[in-house]
């Protein structure tokens, strides 16, 4: 395990991956910077444009065509593995 300090690295871009926990449940990801370099909000920005344009927004977060079919049947949308079904994207 690698980890970065994205405050000592400001012109990086954080990338954390979500996807399927089991099968009925499903793990929201997250792109973003804590820097204003130029190049790093450029890449964050195009990469948001590009899920803004194939993805759903459902509250606040954008939600892919597969798991908007699990959350159809019944399948929990959340944060983190761990969390309680209380803060479970809902529509």
């Amino acid at each position: 395990m690698y980890a970065f300090d994205q405050l000592l690295n400001t012109h990086g871009v954080s990338l954390r991956t979500g996807g399927k926990v089991g099968d009925e449940q499903r793990v929201a990801g997250q792109v973003g910077t804590v820097g204003d370099e130029t190049q790093a909000a450029q890449f964050v920005n195009t990469f948001a444009r590009e899920v803004r344009s194939r993805y759903e927004k459902v509250k606040a977060y954008y939600v892919g065509p597969q798991a908007r079919r699990m959350m159809a049947s019944g399948a929990r949308l959340t944060a983190t593995a761990e969390s309680s079904m209380t803060y479970d994207l809902r529509r």
